[in-house]
């Protein structure tokens, strides 16, 4: 089965929760690429959730950390891609990611 390169923008608390989920969870799914304004939400522990024992960066060593989002579609072939920033942002995000012909999981809690 083809692995499912997957990326995600918006590494706040729901962002990294589901980006495990979906990464280390599915054999199909590979960690490629994340994306977020904030460095340290990759390469830091957070302390929320309580269970999240360890950073995106230690978790994911092969995954990319991306601070601008067109530069990671533009460096990174993905096949699908989590949006998880705040509500009023999902829009622009989801378009320039179908824009690149990916997937798109856009979800608003």
């Amino acid at each position: 089965m083809k692995k499912i390169r997957l990326g995600v923008v918006g590494l706040g608390h729901r962002g990294r929760a589901m980006f495990r989920i979906a990464a280390q969870n599915f054999d199909n799914v590979e960690a490629v690429a994340m994306c977020d304004l904030e460095e340290k939400f990759w390469a830091e522990k957070q302390t929320f959730p309580a269970n999240e024992t360890s950073s995106m960066k230690q978790d994911f060593p092969s995954a990319k950390f991306y601070a601008d989002f067109d530069t990671m579609l533009k460096e990174t072939a993905l096949d699908a891609l989590l949006v998880e920033t705040p509500a009023a942002n999902h829009t622009d995000f989801c378009v320039k990611g179908l824009e690149h012909n990916l997937a798109v999981l856009s979800d608003v809690p």
